[in-house]
């Protein structure tokens, strides 16, 4: 056919009209591909409900023939394998066996069918790990501006809008980065009107954060002032956390309360007390002679007992300590100790 027109109107049955010479005006002007202005333009989501995913309202154009859905469309992701990872797909189907166009769950399947009966333009492929419960919208990647398995219906064939949304987005948030860059520029000129009444609260906020944080010290200097004890699990110094004062670390020792009764403990801050371990060292005896008396037998006044025995010694060295320390420590349990001294 060299030539073609269309429509006109019907004489005896000689301009007779079928789907295909609709498809074929439609085709002139519409390439085939998703509406990007339509709804969600068949957006695919997770349902945020276990293995359901969803596809957003939108329309379609496959080959002049359109597709429209007002709803969301929902569809549940096959069992995950428990051996592997699995890759699905969503597809809008132009089927000419059922003369229908609709949307299809394709399992374990990316493949993009085109043939004389079936076109299929891939809306997104959705990855379904091993022993998954949940898709996320993670798993699901939107494969609508790709041209080669979908792309976007336009009004010609040879503009390429592949990324345009992504386009947009750049747009959009250079715009809010001029915008900020602008604002900073300007808040410190600003100071009756909207804006510069809003920084000036800002400000004004801040500086009560401060002021609080310095009453706080305030209070915690008068909770522990110079002399006092701070005792914690932790090894952050005080003055890291309180901000203020200097702090001894106290190590090895407890602390023991005041007696005045008693000289070593008579007043705050005396030390004493050792765990030095107890030195190993001898006793020694000399020659002598020992008289014990025997039983019965009484003591006379400067004598020795009328009935005794006499036993001589000899020289000998016995040894005692064992250079370890004590094994009398009282039950404890360490913590980290500062005393503050400014």
């Amino acid at each position: 056919m060299a030539q073609y027109s269309f429509p006109w109107n019907d004489v005896n049955g000689d301009r007779l009209y079928d789907a295909t010479d609709f498809k074929r005006f439609f085709t002139a002007f519409l390439n085939t591909g998703i509406v990007m202005s339509n709804n969600d333009g068949l957006k695919v989501r997770s349902a945020q409900n276990g293995m359901n995913i969803q596809v957003g309202a939108g329309a379609g154009v496959i080959n002049g023939g359109s597709y429209v859905s007002d709803a969301p469309v929902g569809f549940q992701v096959n069992v995950a394998s428990s051996l592997q990872d699995r890759k699905d797909s969503i597809v809008l189907k132009e089927d000419e066996g059922t003369r229908e166009t609709y949307l299809f769950y394709k399992s374990n399947d990316t493949t993009v069918t085109r043939n004389e009966t079936t076109y299929e333009l891939q809306l997104a492929v959705i990855n379904v790990p091993k022993n998954a419960t949940q898709i996320t919208d993670a798993d699901i990647t939107d494969m609508r501006g790709n041209s080669n398995v979908c792309g976007w219906c336009t009004p010609f064939d040879n503009v390429n809008v592949d990324g345009l949304v992504d386009q947009y987005k750049s747009i959009f948030e250079q715009g809010e980065a001029d915008f900020i860059a602008w604002f900073d520029s300007m808040k410190n000129q600003l100071s009756e009107d909207a804006a510069g009444n809003l920084q000036n609260q800002v400000n004004d906020i801040k500086t009560q954060v401060d002021e609080n944080k310095v009453n706080m010290s305030d209070l915690l200097a008068l909770v522990y002032p110079v002399g006092a004890y701070y005792m914690s699990a932790l090894e952050t110094e005080p003055a890291t956390l309180f901000g203020f004062g200097t702090w001894e670390r106290i190590k090895g020792r407890t602390l023991v309360g005041v007696d005045e009764s008693d000289s070593m403990l008579a007043e705050a801050n005396k030390e004493g007390g050792s765990t030095n371990p107890l030195t190993k060292h001898s006793h020694s005896a000399s020659n002598g002679n020992f008289t014990y008396a025997v039983s019965g037998k009484s003591w006379a006044s400067g004598t020795s007992p009328s009935a005794s025995y006499a036993l001589q010694t000899g020289t000998g060295t016995a040894s005692s300590g064992s250079n370890t320390n004590h094994a009398n420590w009282q039950p404890f349990k360490t913590a980290y100790i500062w005393q503050r001294t400014e």
